[in-house]
């Protein structure tokens, strides 16, 4: 199974996000990656 670390400017996003209180289904839209993405 591989997979495909977050990026800086994905872990950015996601801090902004999660700063807004965006659950993590509304930060894999935006990031375009699967629901299933496991966020820190």
């Amino acid at each position: 199974m591989s997979y495909v670390e977050l990026s800086i400017e994905e872990r950015v996003t996601l801090l902004v996000g999660r700063g807004q209180g965006m659950n993590p289904r509304q930060i894999s839209r935006i990031l375009e990656r699967a629901p299933s993405t496991r966020f820190p």
